[in-house]
């Protein structure tokens, strides 16, 4: 899967998962970030954090769009926030101007 953080170049995220939890490893400028999330009952979206060293850096969430390989989203803490979308199965990413999930 490629996800798009911002402006960032795109890195790879291996999602896992068991029933309605997930859990991942993101890679970003050289560092591993451990991320959670719950699959919503629906499965079109999921929401959870990123961690640093045992900290909560972002909460975060994804929707997928009707293709079933591409996702937009959001990210979050405190004031700051961001889009964050991605692709999986060698879809191309969605137009960064798409990316936003709106609350």
């Amino acid at each position: 899967m490629s996800v798009l953080m911002l402006s960032a170049q795109p890195f790879p995220a291996t999602l896992n998962m068991d029933g309605s939890r997930m859990t991942s490893t993101i890679l970003l400028q050289g560092l591993n970030y451990p991320m959670f999330g719950d699959l919503s009952a629906d499965h079109r979206q999921i929401s959870g954090g990123v961690n640093d060293r045992g900290e909560l850096v972002a909460y975060f969430i994804w929707e997928m769009l009707p293709n079933n390989n591409q996702f937009i989203g959001r990210w979050w803490k405190g004031d700051q926030s961001g889009s964050w979308c991605g692709a999986r199965r060698g879809a191309a990413l969605p137009p960064l101007d798409q990316c936003l999930l709106r609350p």
